[in-house]
C-alpha cells in the first residue's frame, strides 16, 4: 500500500505586491508573501501583476512531521516544477540525479538507497537528507507538478504549449515508474 498521504506537497505562487526581504517573516507568516495555487479567487485579484515569464513561488513538501522543502526556498516554481520533473525522469533510469534551483544556490540530489528508498537532499547553508518511500514519494510529487501545471492553465498563467509539454514530459516519466 503507498502511503501517499504522509506526504503535503503545496504549490505557491508569490504576491507579487508583497516583496520578499526577511527569510524570517516569511517564515513565520507565508500567507503574506504566498498565494496557495488553490486559491484561484486570489490569484485572479494579483493575476495582472504576475510576469508569466517569471512566475516565482514556493513548492513545499513535508513528509509526517518533516519538512522537507519550506516556504524560504522560493524561486521561479514553474521551472522549479519543470527541473523536479525531468531529475525524476533522470532519477528512474540512472538511479540519481541532481539539480540547482532556478535563480539560487540550493542544489537538489536524488538518489536511490535501496530497493524501496530514495534519498532526497536538499543543500542549502547545510545539508539535509530525507530518506523517504521512494515509489510514493515520486507518484506524489508528479501528481502535485501535474495539478500545479494544470491550475496555471486554468489560471491562463501558461500558454497551451508549454502546458502540453509539461503534461507529456509528466506522462513519460509516469511510464518509467516501477509497476
Amino acid at each position: 500500500m503507498l502511503d501517499e498521504k504522509k506526504f503535503i506537497i503545496r504549490s505557491y505562487i508569490c504576491n507579487p505586491r508583497e516583496k520578499i526581504y526577511d527569510l524570517f517573516l516569511l517564515k513565520n507568516n507565508p500567507s503574506r508573501f504566498l498565494i496557495d495555487i488553490d486559491d484561484t479567487s486570489a490569484i485572479a485579484k494579483i493575476k495582472n501583476a504576475i510576469d508569466r515569464d517569471y512566475i516565482e513561488g514556493v513548492i513545499y513538501i513535508q513528509y509526517g512531521n518533516q519538512i522537507v522543502m519550506d516556504y524560504t526556498m522560493w524561486d521561479l516554481v514553474d521551472q522549479l516544477w519543470s527541473y523536479i520533473i525531468t531529475a525524476i525522469k533522470q532519477y528512474l533510469v540512472d538511479g540519481a540525479s541532481k539539480f540547482y534551483f532556478p535563480d539560487q544556490p540550493l542544489l537538489i540530489e536524488l538518489q536511490k538507497k535501496s530497493h524501496t528508498e530514495i534519498g532526497f537532499k536538499v543543500h542549502d547553508q547545510e545539508l539535509k537528507e530525507w530518506i523517504l518511500p521512494e515509489q510514493s514519494f515520486l507518484i506524489a510529487l508528479l501528481k502535485s507538478a501535474q495539478h500545479f501545471f494544470t491550475q496555471l492553465n486554468n489560471l491562463e498563467l501558461i500558454d497551451n504549449d508549454n502546458y502540453h509539454y509539461q503534461r507529456k514530459k509528466i506522462d513519460q516519466t509516469y511510464e518509467l515508474l516501477p509497476h
